[in-house]
């Protein structure tokens, strides 16, 4: 039954990646996850957003120690020495004489430097400074599906799956699916088809399918980790039609599935037919605990 139902899922989207008949992908929750500094409302850039979005707190917003104090608030008795380090260029100013033109040159030179910042979520402010500095988001309420629950909840030696975070992503290292809560979705079957795609990701883990080893993870962005973005997606589509919820869902996983196929470079139809035989495998296996040939 279930490869019927695949072979429908994947004509679908063949067909709409063929039309180009697909909207841009959306971003299926509401969270800003960018790491942000809360007063400025700035973004933090380059190997500082790597360094910050790394750490497991649920807030994107970040304060030096003097900002903490300027806010009125203070720095939890048990976090003072669990900050994070973000480096910046500070440019100095110097004045040398020229001799040409017997008179100072205004000279300056970059300064690497650094400054320890904390999560709001380490910090202790006043609340009026909470509910005005820090946005609110609706919260939608959340009413599980009960036949994609059962496949989530059926399947076999599954990672831990943990909410509260400000992205979705699977951790081999941790062997951890981090997911955003479930009201912070546009909708429940979008909940549903980010955990599918997630779970997919876990089961290529070394001790399932094998299709990568944890540190194969630090190649995200290249081919492979391309590739593997193809079989989570194919694959949580898969699932999606199984629990009856693929109507709602397929459009935005065509295209992130198009996007993807952009980026390899690669003849669209080859690719698919390797991430959809893979992708089968995967949810056969979160299905059944067993991966079946197609």
């Amino acid at each position: 039954m279930s490869i019927a139902v695949y072979k429908i899922v994947n004509d679908r989207i063949i067909k709409m990646i063929e039309e180009q008949n697909t909207t841009p992908w959306q971003k299926p929750w509401n969270i800003e996850s960018a790491p942000t500094n809360l007063i400025s409302k700035n973004p933090y850039h380059g190997v500082n957003v790597w360094m910050l979005s790394t750490t497991n707190f649920k807030s994107p917003y970040w304060l030096t120690w003097n900002q903490v104090q300027s806010l009125g608030g203070s720095v939890k008795s048990d976090q003072t020495k669990n900050f994070e380090v973000i480096v910046f260029w500070k440019i100095l100013k110097y004045n040398k004489f020229n001799e040409k033109k017997q008179e100072d040159d205004e000279k300056s030179f970059p300064l690497l430097r650094y400054s320890r910042v904390y999560n709001v979520d380490q910090v202790d402010l006043p609340v009026d400074v909470v509910d005005k500095m820090i946005p609110k988001t609706d919260t939608r309420v959340f009413n599980p599906i009960e036949e994609a629950q059962k496949i989530a909840d059926g399947y076999i030696n599954s990672p831990v799956v943990e909410h509260g975070h400000t992205k979705a992503a699977y951790s081999p290292t941790f062997d951890k699916v981090l997911m955003p809560n479930q009201s912070s979705f546009l909708s429940d079957e979008k909940y549903y088809s980010t955990l599918f795609h997630e779970l997919i990701h876990s089961t290529g883990s070394d001790t399932r399918l094998k299709r990568f080893k944890a540190n194969d993870f630090v190649l995200f962005g290249d081919a492979t980790y391309s590739k593997e973005e193809l079989i989570a997606e194919m694959g949580s589509s898969y699932l999606c039609a199984v629990a009856g919820i693929e109507s709602k869902t397929i459009e935005n996983s065509a295209s992130y599935i198009k996007g993807w196929l952009d980026a390899l470079r690669s003849d669209d139809g080859r690719m698919i037919v390797m991430a959809a035989s893979r992708a089968q495998k995967a949810a056969d296996y979160i299905l059944t605990g067993e991966s079946n040939e197609i």
